[in-house]
């Protein structure tokens, strides 16, 4: 609270801060390879599959069986790119797909400092993550809603435990957001 609002009050009052930030999948597939939905659609164990470089390419039978109609050139390689070493967001994108998928991403791998393929880009903060994903093609990873929102970073839209592929921004919406 500013002081104006404090003193508004009449009494003394305990101020606690308190913040949190939501967590989204993003990606920078060209949109004219989407399919008819307009969007990217995975499911948990799909994308611990990519990030685990299971699944290296976009189009891969189970990407392809996600999203009728999409059309990425073939052979093209998926860029994974995770946050670099201490991340809150790498604890939750990990452990969401620990909980979400333990058939493809181990409990073992979970926390704010995990072992990431090689092949993968590792880059400092949302902002580089962002950065990282806007300036290479058919790139994937996690940061911030809010920061790749701001970016104009497309949200995959991931599978809820009903089977409805669902992106914060389909939740939200654009005219929402703009208030926040």
């Amino acid at each position: 609270m500013c002081s104006s609002d404090l003193a508004s009050v009449g009494r003394g009052i305990v101020h606690v801060p308190f913040v949190m930030g939501a967590i989204g999948i993003f990606h920078s597939v060209p949109e004219s390879d989407f399919g008819s939905s307009g969007e990217v659609d995975l499911s948990a164990c799909l994308l611990a599959k990519i990030f685990s470089r299971t699944v290296t390419t976009w189009d891969h039978a189970d990407i392809l069986a996600e999203n009728p109609g999409f059309s990425p050139p073939a052979g093209q390689n998926i860029n994974v790119v995770h946050r670099t070493l201490g991340s809150s967001s790498t604890a939750g994108t990990t452990e969401y797909l620990a909980t979400a998928c333990p058939a493809e991403w181990s409990a073992d791998n979970t926390g704010s400092t995990v072992t990431w393929a090689e092949d993968t880009v590792a880059a400092q903060g949302s902002g580089g993550v962002s950065a990282s994903i806007s300036e290479n093609a058919y790139s994937i990873g996690y940061l911030d809603s809010g920061h790749g929102h701001d970016d104009n970073l497309s949200e995959v839209a991931l599978q809820n435990a009903d089977g409805i592929y669902r992106s914060e921004e389909r939740r939200v919406g654009k005219e929402c957001r703009s208030r926040w």
